[in-house]
């Protein structure tokens, strides 16, 4: 773990990080040559918060201690008390501290002090800050004193002069004070305290002390105008801590950026053009102050210390943890926005914007980002996008086959792609979640032959984690439609992984009710690698590997997603033909058995798929002739073969005869085939045996050159 950041001020200019120690050290000078022992001067060191006014305040006394001009500081902390009467007792003990016990005049001066604050506390309730009635009411309150206000005040201010002392009182964050504490404050300063040879040095925002005179009405400060008027009446030197340079900014910060515990994979992400534009537009400008700086980075180093980094993207990481700090509430919304931020979703939430026009797909992120204040919205903005590609982005959603949005930021583990998105929010993988780790390991296995592992993952009982792992491998290979990737420790390329892929494609169980299938994942992933792995095996040991995949209509759909790729190489493309070759003479050898087997053959054997794969292949004209030579031979007839081209169309309400199947195969091409309609009432269609299909044709192939009516065929249970 990395040593813990503190928000302390330092203690000294040998600990400065920010180029200050020579700034402070012209102030102290400033103190120091103003000062006179007849007088008592205010400065006020303005700085927005966590600009380092406190370490300002202790450069400064280290300074004026260099001078060896015997100054005494001394700190008054006025929000650490809770009463007026309290906070005028710890002024006065600060002050009495200042005073070294040294010598005869100065215990004299501490005895005087003592006095003069048992005559000043009844002033403080009836006196107002700053005016005429200032004088007015010191002069009623001390007629009515033991020993008048002014002559105990004019004693210790004699004492004081004769003295010689040095005292600067410095007030640190007076801007953390209630308007009744702020008041009782500036009237000690104003009034009690301004004793000759006292100096007093008040760090504040100038920006949230006005805003608190203004909201009090105390001092009769209707407006900020008002309020800075009031100010210019108790400081005489106001001093404006400098911003930090951006120079300054950006070098401490790549300095703490350097110093996070970062593995390579890490700083390859935040050495990007993504992260690089957010630190230029929005962070630098937000981490200009020593707080906002040392606490962002300390989030950092705290957040790449307790996430296993090989699980998360650095850049997001980083981006998402300067959101939950600058942008609070944008960051807890992020989970109500999730579907929109992410293009994942249900079937409902997809069919549901895809129905949407392009103006109503982009409402939404006029109410995410409406989260925000308007002046904070720009970088908000800027932040979210580098986040969530699709917060840039306008018109509808790209939808690929099995509803998983295709973006160009969709690859890895970056928060955007809805399988990761729940990591940022906890910063940790979830109980559900899948770590990239244990995947790669797995992928890795199996592309040296042990496939358990892999098959654990893939195969799990658990549908939704199926298709998680299902989901990240396909995103980790790219798919068919770009360039094949190498192998890679992440997406590893092998015959035997070619092996394992089709093994588990021919046992993956289908759910019904998915609405993204894993066996499409799965018929996609076995394409990728084959095309992949094209120039670098020979086709026999590629044809032994395809061949694990047990199930012939799946092989075929592996080679029919090949044969719609755009991009294959020549190796790939060949590879392709030769594979469907060869399951074109299969399926003929099929075909034929199924055919010669007559109406009591396999119901369930795909014929229509078995047709179209053997017309697509180099067997098409070779089982055409046997087809042929068979039915003019009397071993075949035409319906027989036509009954194998009757299928239940898609919506299960009809039974219709593939006609160019057919006439592909036969020559014959059967016109206005009557197509069956089913029952009734909304009962399922019935399922037709091969002798009522076989029927069906022959029914139309008797009567179809006078095109006559033909009779129905009952269905059978």
């Amino acid at each position: 773990m990395s040593a813990p950041w503190n928000d302390d001020a330092v203690t000294s200019a040998d600990e400065d990080k920010f180029g200050r120690a020579g700034w402070a050290a012209r102030q102290a000078g400033l103190i120091d040559d103003s000062h006179a022992i007849d007088s008592s001067l205010v400065y006020g060191l303005e700085g927005p918060w966590g600009s380092g006014k406190s370490s300002v305040l202790s450069m400064i006394e280290d300074a004026l201690d260099a001078l060896a001009a015997n100054w005494h500081v001394v700190y008054f902390t006025p929000w650490a008390t809770s009463t007026q009467e309290e906070l005028f007792s710890e002024f006065f003990a600060a002050l009495s501290s200042a005073i070294p016990p040294d010598n005869e005049g100065h215990q004299q001066v501490h005895e005087k002090l003592g006095a003069y604050g048992k005559v000043a506390i009844p002033l403080l309730g009836v006196v107002p800050v700053v005016g005429k009635p200032l004088a007015e009411s010191v002069d009623r309150l001390s007629a009515k004193l033991a020993k008048p206000w002014k002559t105990v005040f004019e004693d210790l201010a004699a004492s004081l002069e004769e003295a010689e002392l040095k005292i600067l009182v410095v007030v640190d964050d007076i801007d953390r004070l209630s308007p009744d504490e702020l008041l009782t404050l500036l009237k000690v300063v104003r009034l009690i305290g301004r004793l000759p040879g006292i100096d007093y040095l008040l760090a504040y925002d100038e920006k949230t002390l006005a805003e608190t005179l203004t909201a009090a009405r105390l001092t009769n400060a209707i407006s900020t105008a008002h309020a800075r008027q009031f100010m210019e009446k108790i400081v005489q030197y106001p001093i404006q801590l400098p911003p930090m340079l951006e120079s300054v900014v950006i070098r401490l910060f790549m300095e703490g950026l350097n110093a996070l515990p970062l593995r390579e994979r890490s700083v390859d992400s935040l050495n990007t053009d993504v992260f690089h534009g957010v630190v230029s537009e929005v962070m630098i400008d937000r981490l200009s102050t020593p707080r906002a700086m040392g606490r962002y980075l300390a989030q950092l180093r705290h957040a790449f210390d307790v996430v296993d980094q090989g699980e998360f993207d650095a850049c997001d990481l980083a981006l998402i943890t300067f959101m939950r700090l600058h942008f609070p509430d944008m960051h807890r919304a992020l989970k109500k926005w999730r579907t929109e931020l992410t293009g994942g979703g249900t079937a409902r939430t997809f069919a549901a914007a895809l129905a949407k026009g392009d103006d109503a797909k982009d409402a939404w992120k006029q109410e995410f980002f409406s989260i925000v204040e308007t002046s904070e919205r720009e970088d908000a903005s800027r932040l979210a996008t580098a986040i969530f590609s699709r917060l840039g982005t306008t018109g509808a959603a790209t939808v690929r086959f099995d509803g998983v949005e295709q973006n160009a930021n969709d690859a890895a583990n970056r928060m955007e792609n809805s399988t990761y998105f729940d990591r940022y929010i906890v910063f940790e993988v979830p109980d559900g979640d899948v770590p990239d780790g244990e995947l790669t390991g797995a992928l890795t296995k199996a592309s040296e032959g042990n496939t358990e592992a892999l098959r654990t993952l893939v195969l799990a009982e658990d549908d939704d984690k199926s298709l998680l792992v299902m989901t990240r491998i396909n995103r980790r290979y790219g798919g068919l439609e770009i360039e094949p990737k190498p192998s890679s420790t992440d997406a590893p390329v092998s015959v035997d992984l070619i092996k394992a892929a089709a093994s588990m494609l021919g046992t993956i169980q289908e759910n019904p009710h998915e609405f993204v299938s894993r066996r499409r994942y799965l018929i996609a992933w076995v394409a990728t690698l084959v095309r992949a792995q094209a120039e670098l095996s020979s086709y026999e040991e590629l044809q032994s590997a395809f061949d694990s995949c047990t199930s012939y209509a799946r092989r075929i759909e592996v080679l029919w997603k090949l044969k719609n790729a755009g991009k294959l190489s020549e190796a790939a493309a060949s590879l392709r033909d030769k594979l469907f070759d060869t399951e074109g003479e299969r399926a003929a050898t099929v075909m034929l058995e199924h055919l010669a087997t007559g109406d009591t053959a396999d119901l369930d054997v795909p014929t229509q798929m078995l047709i179209s794969v053997i017309l697509d292949s180099a067997a098409s004209d070779s089982f055409s002739r046997e087809v042929k030579n068979r039915i003019d031979s009397g071993i075949l007839d035409l319906a027989t073969v036509a009954s194998r081209c009757v299928v239940l169309d898609s919506s299960r309400e009809q039974y219709v005869l593939g006609n160019v199947s057919l006439q592909q195969v036969t020559g014959e091409y059967l016109e206005q085939v009557a197509e069956y309609v089913g029952t009734d009432d909304d009962s399922p269609l019935p399922i037709w045996s091969l002798q009522q299909r076989r029927e069906w044709m022959s029914a139309h192939i008797s009567t179809s050159a006078s095109q006559e009516e033909r009779p129905a065929v009952e269905p059978q249970a």
